[in-house]
């Protein structure tokens, strides 16, 4: 009854013939549910298009940042190994010192 109230009001200040049929009231209702309807639709898909575009800078953002990360530990692990490696020949060469 009120959202009936609102739409005769509606129709009246379009001068609509609200009298003319119920029929003409319910069809009237149908549209204007689908127009909002409609509306409403265009208004998602522009929403999920901005959050797609969004998502998709992030994500790149974050495979930059993890790209570069990953090199600077990389850099620093083989780092590691080559200190690793001149101890050990280091010690080798103090073995066969001894040895002699």
């Amino acid at each position: 009854p009120k959202e009936i109230k609102q739409i005769i009001t509606t129709m009246e200040e379009q001068n609509i013939d609200t009298y003319t049929s119920p029929m003409n009231l319910v069809c009237y209702h149908k549209q204007e549910l689908e127009r909002q309807l409609k509306q409403m639709q265009i208004d998602l898909n522009e929403k999920v298009n901005h959050m797609s575009d969004y998502n998709l800078k992030v994500e790149q953002l974050l495979q930059d940042y993890i790209t570069e990360n990953l090199h600077e530990f990389q850099k620093e692990i083989e780092h590691e190994i080559k200190l690793i490696t001149y101890d050990y020949q280091i010690e080798a060469i103090k073995q066969e010192f001894h040895r002699q």
